[in-house]
């Protein structure tokens, strides 16, 4: 329901032409959670906890005789029929869209299947009884932690105005639905953006090479591997104490 209000306001700003869709700008804000770390819970008793408190309400019976009142002149319809949506028939179509699982279609969920014995995220084994979306963070300008969020988003380059925006755990670092987000985005407003633009978090190799590979310019710094820089570290030089100099190691190789 917040995303479709979201998006009609997104919407009517494209119809206004404010939106430009040319360069796109990509970050994160934290959000701290209203609850408590009092509150951490192990994640399977949470869980169990909240399947026994809201169960999912039944659809009517489309078989029923109950019918409701259209209101466009055209008389009463069972209720079935709002109920019933048009299917492709396909099951392969059916197959591979069940299969698909991204940020945007899990609403920023986290998957919490163990990675394996030597990975372990808190937020997998804990989480809160009262804010089970949200996991733990370091507070700000301080030590310790508190429960929170990320927020991403994606904001057009001209006009300022947000195109996306997805909320997370914590533990979500900002260049996991960095690209979900950026499809999502071009597809849902038919924008062809020409660059992209995010801070270093956003410098995966990843990232970059599937930006530029779709035909877009990726202005994100790379981190740790591969990142280029102006100047030679100290590690790249070696010094002769008895002549006082220094040789550049690339120099001498080259």
């Amino acid at each position: 329901m917040f995303r479709e209000f979201f998006e009609r306001i997104v919407e009517l700003c494209v119809e206004a032409g404010l939106v430009w869709g040319k360069e796109l700008y990509f970050d994160a804000t934290k959000v701290d959670a209203n609850a408590s770390l009092d509150s951490i819970a192990p994640r399977f008793y949470v869980e169990e906890h909240l399947d026994e408190l809201f169960t999912e309400d039944e659809l009517p019976n489309p078989n029923q005789e109950d019918s409701i009142a259209t209101g466009d002149g055209g008389g009463d319809r069972p209720v079935g029929d709002f109920y019933e949506l048009p299917s492709a028939d396909d099951k392969v179509l059916v197959a591979e869209n069940a299969a698909k699982d991204d940020w945007i279609s899990r609403n920023g969920r986290q998957r919490r299947e163990q990675k394996g014995v030597w990975y372990q995220r808190k937020a997998d084994f804990l989480a809160s009884k009262t804010d089970p979306d949200s996991s733990p963070m370091k507070r700000r300008n301080s030590k310790g932690s508190h429960l929170g969020y990320y927020t991403h988003y994606v904001v057009d380059g001209k006009s300022r105005i947000i195109l996306n925006a997805l909320v997370t755990p914590f533990e979500v670092t900002e260049n996991q639905p960095m690209l979900d987000l950026l499809w999502r985005t071009s597809f849902r407003w038919k924008i062809g953006p020409r660059q992209v633009t995010g801070d270093t978090a956003y410098g995966t190799t990843e990232n970059i090479a599937a930006v530029e590979q779709a035909g877009i310019r990726a202005y994100v710094p790379l981190t740790g591997a591969g990142k280029a820089r102006p100047y030679f570290s100290k590690e790249e030089f070696t010094y002769d104490p008895e002549q006082r100099t220094s040789t550049s190691v690339r120099r001498a190789k080259s």
